[in-house]
Formats: structure tokens, sequence, C-alpha cells
């Protein structure tokens, strides 16, 4: 979510508790920092530090933050509109074929901490891979756009044989949490003889 998106100003507390004729927003529309938790599924804490850096949209009442929930059903709609155009502008550059190769991947939190989990490559191209995982929060961190992040396939795959066991680096551009939990991984620094090695693999697979 945009620095541009949130919009963090003071109101008083008597102009969030009385309902707009004008939008039809009314009490019941005007969460709390828990109650936005809940409806987006993510620790508390993560909706602070999101709201502090901007990407969601808030006003302050007092010391306190307050939401508008049509506001955060839009934002959520914008940024998954923005991943969609990513993933197709990804797809058009590479080939991008089917695949299922277990996996585990570290997700940076900062520069001396990371999060762990286990996954299965289920798509690979030159450029990326998408990963299923059994969900977007690990150690209790939820996985975001941007994190940068750290992959490891298992050496006994076809994939993990054609890398040589090296960790491949990217950043994740891409996650959902419908009936299946994905994450798309845009690669980093791949060096030249693991790339072409990669395009060997995708070329034996038939269109």
């Amino acid at each position: 979510m945009s620095q541009s998106d949130a919009s963090q100003s003071d109101v008083s507390q008597s102009d969030v508790s009385q309902s707009d004729d004008r939008t039809g927003t009314g009490a019941d529309d005007i969460l709390t920092a828990p109650e936005v938790a809940a409806m987006l599924k993510v620790p508390v804490t993560t909706v602070y530090k999101l709201t502090r850096e901007g990407k969601l949209p808030a006003a302050r009442v007092g010391k306190h933050w307050r939401y508008l929930r049509m506001d955060l059903i839009q934002q959520i709609r914008r940024d998954a509109a923005q991943e969609q155009r990513a993933a197709a502008a990804e797809r058009r550059r590479h080939r991008r074929v089917p695949w299922e190769a277990d996996c585990e991947f570290s997700v940076a939190v900062d520069s001396a901490t990371r999060c762990d989990g286990q996954g299965v490559v289920r798509n690979l191209s030159r450029s990326g891979a998408m990963l299923s995982i059994d969900r977007l929060v690990v150690q209790g961190r939820l996985v975001r756009i941007d994190d940068p992040i750290l992959l490891h396939v298992s050496d006994d795959t076809s994939l993990g044989t054609a890398i040589g066991g090296e960790a491949l680096r990217g950043r994740v551009v891409h996650v959902q949490n419908d009936k299946s939990t994905f994450m798309g991984i845009a690669f980093e620094g791949l060096a030249d003889e693991a790339a072409g090695r990669i395009d060997e693999l995708i070329g034996g697979v038939p269109n």
C-alpha cells in the first residue's frame, strides 16, 4: 500500500462517533486496530506497523488509530490489481511452466532476523517461481510484497540438482490467501550458469 494512499490525519472524537449521512458511514464501519487485524487475518502488531509506515489508510483519534472498513477494502482491491498486472507482465517476459518441487524459504524481517517456512514450487520460469505454502503468517510474521527471500529447493529434485543446491535469492511479488495460499517470487542476481540450467529445464517441458 503506497504512502499516498494512507490518509493519516487528526480528527475529533465527535467526528467518528456520528454517522455521516452523505457517505453512509456508521459506527460499525469504523474499526479499531484489533478489529482490522481480525478482518485482515494478521497479527495486530502488523496492523500497527503498516499504519506507522503509511501502508494502511487510518486516522488519529487522540492517541488511537481508527480505520474505515471501505478504505481498507478499496486498498486491498488496488493492491490485488497491481499484483495481477505485475504478474501478467512477468509471464509475458518469460515462459512459465508447471512444476513440483519441495522447498524451504526464509523471509527477511530485518538485517538480523529471518522467518522460515516450507512449501512446494508449483510453477517456474527463468525470472521467478510460484510457491504453494501453508499460510502467509510465518512464525508470527506476515509475508508481504517486496520482502527479501531465500529459496532452498530439495537436492533430490531436478531443479535442486540444476542449481547445485544453492539458495535462490529474490523478492516476494505476489501473495494470495484464498482457497489455497500462494506466494510469487521474482529472482534477483541469478547467476548466468544457474539461469541457463533453469532455461534447459523449462525448455524440456512441452508447451
